[in-house]
């Protein structure tokens, strides 16, 4: 490990940076409303880095999937390459996990997602209690 970072930091003092796949799952770190649209957005600085025929899977917390489909080509922006996978067919409240494939192996799974009913108000409430405490 120290190796690599030596390697890193000489690359980096004379001007050269290297270069990572940066990849990941954005979602919603409070949840999404049963019923409204569910989206997440995948990002890759990669351009290939999804194959047209890359699906998203959502499993439930007992690994068993719920929903599946194809993950759209957004297009480019800030530098970066996204794909959007639509989960608004989700027709129960709960905890899920999203997993990109591509070419039969998972490239990506995102942390747990929650989905429910009045969740956005009551996550808000939960995490901003007003008044505030002194």
């Amino acid at each position: 490990m120290n190796r690599i970072l030596t390697i890193m930091l000489v690359l980096a003092s004379i001007g050269i940076e290297p270069h990572f796949a940066q990849s990941g799952i954005l979602s919603s770190q409070l949840g999404y409303e049963l019923g409204y649209p569910i989206r997440v957005m995948i990002r890759s600085n990669q351009s290939d880095y999804l194959s047209n025929e890359a699906i998203f899977d959502v499993v439930n917390m007992e690994n068993e999937s719920v929903i599946s489909g194809l993950a759209d080509k957004w297009g480019k922006k800030w530098e970066s390459y996204w794909w959007t996978a639509d989960l608004s067919h989700l027709e129960h409240q709960g905890s899920y996990i999203v997993k990109i494939n591509n070419k039969d192996h998972v490239l990506l799974t995102s942390d747990i997602i929650e989905v429910g009913r009045n969740l956005l108000w009551s996550e808000c409430i939960r995490r901003w209690k007003w008044p505030p405490a002194p």
